[in-house]
């Protein structure tokens, strides 16, 4: 999900899947 790789890419503790 673009989404939860983006919020990944500002919060590394989320998954980036």
């Amino acid at each position: 999900h673009a989404i939860l790789r983006y919020l990944s890419c500002a919060y590394p503790g989320i998954p980036d899947h």
